[in-house]
């Protein structure tokens, strides 16, 4: 197996345009250890388109219990602080839980999400850009059910009143967190996650 140092350095690139649309991240000082070091290494890369380098996400497809999705770049940091001028990322934050930050596109424009929260620091999810879409399936519906079950008693009342109600924020919150899909602990265990070459 490659170390995940080589799997980067063998077939990713530097990012030229980390202000472009396909996004960037604003410049902090506590990512985690092993995505720090990436973005001391290399600010940023694109991967090549071949050979495929794939990523084994766990949500049904047919009649297998994953798909294979290419992942195509991992974003760097810009040193400037305006987030209104972050690009098409700022979109994606309302549907992502509080202090998760998407750091990798796929092929799919589903996203890689690092988790900044204190209970799984370092983590890495998969938000999937088709989680509505039917071919889903019932996959994402079984993810939100035990959400809507805690807050069933006000469930009706908090989709009518809106984000005005006190219990919106939080009703949000844990459906955004149910829709992240755990693919593994850190950074580095992600990029060595990518089967190079393969699909299926």
């Amino acid at each position: 197996m490659k170390h995940w140092l080589d799997i980067i350095s063998e077939y990713g690139s530097p990012r030229t345009q980390i202000e472009s649309d396909d996004g960037w991240l604003l410049e902090r000082e506590d990512w985690p250890e092993d995505f720090q070091f990436f973005l001391s290494v290399m600010n940023g890369c694109n991967f090549e388109d071949e050979p495929s380098l794939n990523i084994r996400i766990p949500i049904p497809w047919n009649d297998r219990p994953y798909f294979d999705d290419q992942i195509s770049c991992v974003y760097g940091q810009s040193p400037h602080s305006d987030d209104s001028s972050r690009g098409w990322l700022q979109s994606t934050d309302v549907s992502m839980p509080s202090n998760t930050v998407a750091i990798a596109n796929f092929e799919s424009s589903s996203l890689a999400v690092l988790s900044m929260r204190d209970h799984d620091f370092g983590a890495m999810y998969y938000w999937d850009w088709y989680h509505d879409y039917p071919w889903r399936g019932d996959f994402f519906k079984r993810r939100l059910k035990p959400v809507y079950k805690e807050f069933e008693d006000q469930l009706d009342e908090i989709f009518s009143v809106g984000d005005s109600h006190p219990q919106h924020a939080a009703l949000n919150e844990a459906a955004n967190d149910a829709m992240l899909v755990r693919l593994a602990d850190s950074f580095e265990s992600f990029i060595s996650m990518i089967q190079i070459g393969h699909e299926e």
